[in-house]
């Protein structure tokens, strides 16, 4: 923000600047306390996995891995295959369609 806009804008901009910067500090947040979990979880199963399957009222429990990637490349390889699978399905639609109006206009 601006200190021509912190000054002389209204007063509910700056509050959305300041609610923009809390989600996004609360996301980092968040995305830290998410790494962590999963390498003090795969820490701790790959150590003493058979004391936490017995914990977990089961036997031996497969290992647990580190995340291989940052999770906003996951995140964005999930949403392009999810745009993927939708323009599929929308081709798929489109070219049934077509072939129903050929068809009929090959009957009639």
């Amino acid at each position: 923000m601006s200190l021509d806009d912190f000054w002389y804008d209204e007063e509910e901009l700056l509050n959305c600047y300041a609610k923009a910067y809390q989600r996004n500090i609360d996301c980092v947040a968040w995305t830290n306390g998410l790494y962590t979990l999963r390498a003090v979880e795969s820490a701790i199963n790959n150590v003493m996995p058979l004391a936490v399957g017995i914990g977990m009222g089961g036997g031996k429990i497969k290992p647990i891995e580190y995340f291989d990637k940052p999770l906003t490349e996951i995140k964005e390889e999930s949403d392009k295959e999810k745009e993927i699978n939708e323009k599929e399905s929308v081709l798929t639609e489109e070219g049934m369609m077509n072939g129903m109006k050929k068809l009929n206009n090959i009957i009639n």
